[in-house]
């Protein structure tokens, strides 16, 4: 097995109002910034200090080369990105509180193949996979399927984010939490923020959603609260870890920090399956993730944020 965190999904151009408080209807002034969740997360993760790989399509055009010169500024591997097409987009407005408004243009990141790479990912020790536009379908949707088989064959540590889009799946909700499900109990580790999780498991508040989720869920939890911190959990433990206290500026990237530095967190522990099965160690993990993210949302930007980040000695 190698000491290799794999991301894979999409990376995309985040077109940023700068008009705070307007939404995208309102706004008309934008500015543009590399994103994408498993790009985020792998960028996070390379900055932290650990040997982290994004594996997407992106445009054979200018926004891909941007997007490219972007991940490898935080030391990401980009040898497993592949070129097709025009570059996936997302305009993004951010209103006073920090929170976002989306519209996805959805381009080369559904066309991402494992070609060539089916080794790697058969050896990786940790996948992640996000899922802002993956499940919608194609040839990326077809590649997640296949590297989660693929990095089962060694024991590699399956690492999933639903990121619920709106915007992207409309009428198709019902849909997208059948798939998320799916992908659920197909993984070890998740992260899901308080809406998700309510959402996904169809009820009234976090407990009985998390009783529900355990039915057939027999990995680790990690439920981000805003403010409030995260809620770690597994099967027979909840924990409550907060988060320290800061003012958001965007919080754009803050889910996907948190992620990249809570797998960072596994791997830099030496063994990362014997850490997520270790709920003392999760709960410093958790803790020091918790402070990444928060840090992130001091900052503008989805991965540019991410500059806040100290590499973990």
């Amino acid at each position: 097995m190698n000491k290799e965190l794999i991301c894979i999904g999409e990376l995309l151009i985040d077109f940023i109002c700068q008009d705070v408080g307007k939404n995208l209807k309102e706004g008309e002034n934008f500015l543009k910034k590399a994103g994408g969740a498993p790009a985020n997360v792998a960028a996070a993760a390379a900055k932290i200090g650990v040997n982290a790989s994004f594996a997407g399509c992106v445009g054979e055009d200018p926004f891909g080369d941007f997007l490219i010169a972007s991940v490898e500024h935080f030391g990401v591997d980009t040898s497993m990105i592949q070129r097709k097409g025009r570059t996936t987009k997302a305009f993004v407005s951010i209103m006073d509180d920090g929170e976002r408004d989306f519209v996805f243009d959805r381009g080369a990141d559904a066309e991402y193949e494992l070609t060539g790479f089916k080794a790697r990912y058969e050896k990786c020790e940790v996948l992640h996979l996000g899922s802002a536009t993956a499940l919608l379908g194609g040839k990326l949707k077809n590649s997640y399927e296949e590297a989660i088989k693929l990095a089962k064959i060694n024991g590699g540590i399956i690492s999933f984010d639903p990121n619920y889009r709106e915007d992207l799946w409309k009428e198709r909700k019902e849909e997208f939490v059948l798939l998320a499900i799916e992908y659920v109990n197909k993984s070890d580790f998740v992260k899901l923020s308080d809406e998700e999780l309510l959402m996904i498991f169809e009820k009234g508040n976090p407990d009985d959603a998390l009783d529900t989720l355990f039915e057939s869920f027999k990995g680790i939890a990690a439920i981000t609260l805003g403010s409030s911190g995260t809620l770690l959990a597994s099967s027979d433990k909840r924990v409550l870890i907060p988060s320290i206290k800061i003012k958001p500026v965007d919080t754009t990237g803050a889910g996907d920090a948190f992620v990249g530095a809570f797998l960072s967190g596994l791997m830099i522990e030496g063994n990362s399956r014997e850490a997520l099965n270790d709920f003392a160690v999760l709960e410093g993990i958790t803790a020091r993730a918790n402070k990444v993210a928060a840090m992130v949302c001091t900052k503008m930007g989805a991965m540019s944020s991410l500059e806040v980040i100290d590499k973990r000695k």
